[in-house]
């Protein structure tokens, strides 16, 4: 078993803390722990706490949150609905011009209301491994099922391609994503945003303005519609047809992040896509590392596509990166494996 390092000391402190009221229920590893967090402990990988055992939580329990009691029931309604089994968006090209397939033409006009190239978010450098993690998906659903994925890339993976989407059964989205916080997101372009910041000018208090994923055309000055600028944000979400979809997955940095409030959970990316009809979302809390998130998202499909639930699923492919790690440096650092967690009804 690995032992906890001098460093971790604080987590374990933590750990015990907030585990301590739980023990009385938590004998029986059996059981899953279906967490409910208020606050700031939405932001906490609680995958990662750890035991009297020195364990991570992860390895003696299957983990699922909830934003309330309405997320363990099922809905049957909503199953025959999806027309697409699995759509994936991955390594967008930032660099070049959008495109959009003539059978998904969408008339939706939003614009995005934050600058673009806004300094806290930057330039969007490339995410080679998402196309690695696509094609791995990809021939996953095909070995198991025989079905074929809609795999979106590089120019095509699109905002314009994104809103038409129909209800797909699984949607994975693997590309930049960022959430501002209120005193740093702006309307406007870059140098009226700068002027409106010094004089004291008016800020973005919607958090689903204020969050997003970055797609094709993002860093490109020409923009052929304002509707389709590369910057998707969580108002444009949720006008998107996911009613029925019963998986999002998030393969991007700071997905779960938001605003948190006292009873209500997370406003952010996460919410957006709730809203907008998915069952359960999966989702980052913090900026994931290429490579290991693209393996770790693969072994969460090998599960998927055999049959398991997503919660089951995402426990497996934790313990397989921990398992792994330890092989390799007996350090198995939640940094690697703890970021994503599954909100919502993943029966």
């Amino acid at each position: 078993m690995e032992r906890i390092s001098a460093d971790q000391s604080i987590s374990k402190k933590l750990s015990r803390r907030l585990l301590a009221p739980l023990a009385s229920v938590m004998k029986d590893e059996r059981l899953r722990l279906v967490l409910s967090p208020d606050g700031e402990l939405w932001n906490l990988p609680w995958a990662a706490l750890i035991d009297d055992n020195d364990k991570f939580l992860i390895e003696s329990f299957q983990i699922d949150y909830v934003n309330s009691g309405r997320d363990v029931l099922d809905n049957p309604s909503q199953k025959s609905t999806t027309v697409e089994q699995t759509v994936i968006f991955a390594d967008p090209d930032f660099d070049s011009l959008p495109k959009s397939l003539p059978v998904r033409q969408t008339v939706d006009q939003n614009i995005t209301p934050i600058s673009r190239h806004a300094t806290i978010i930057g330039k969007a450098v490339a995410l080679p491994g998402t196309r690695r993690e696509a094609e791995s998906i990809r021939e996953l659903l095909a070995e198991a099922s025989n079905e074929s994925a809609s795999v979106f890339l590089g120019s095509l993976a699109s905002e314009t391609n994104f809103k038409a989407l129909s209800h797909p059964k699984i949607l994975v989205v693997s590309t930049h994503g960022f959430f501002l916080q209120p005193e740093s997101a702006i309307s406007g372009d870059s140098d009226a945003d700068q002027d409106r910041l010094e004089n004291g000018g008016r800020f973005i208090e919607n958090p689903l303005l204020r969050c997003g994923l970055l797609l094709a055309g993002y860093n490109t000055d020409k923009v052929d519609s304002p509707a389709d600028d590369g910057l998707l944000t969580g108002v444009e979400i949720l006008n998107t047809d996911l009613q029925g979809t019963e998986l999002v997955v998030l393969s991007a940095c700071d997905t779960a992040l938001g605003d948190v409030r006292s009873g209500e959970g997370v406003a952010g990316l996460r919410q957006a896509f709730r809203i907008a009809g998915a069952e359960a979302v999966m989702a980052s809390l913090w900026q994931v590392e290429d490579s290991s998130t693209a393996r770790l998202i693969s072994d969460f499909f090998a599960q998927i596509f055999r049959g398991e639930s997503a919660g089951r699923a995402l426990r497996m492919a934790q313990l397989n990166r921990i398992r792994i790690q330890r092989q390799k440096n007996e350090n198995a650092h939640p940094f690697f494996w703890a970021a994503f967690t599954l909100t919502g009804n993943r029966k």
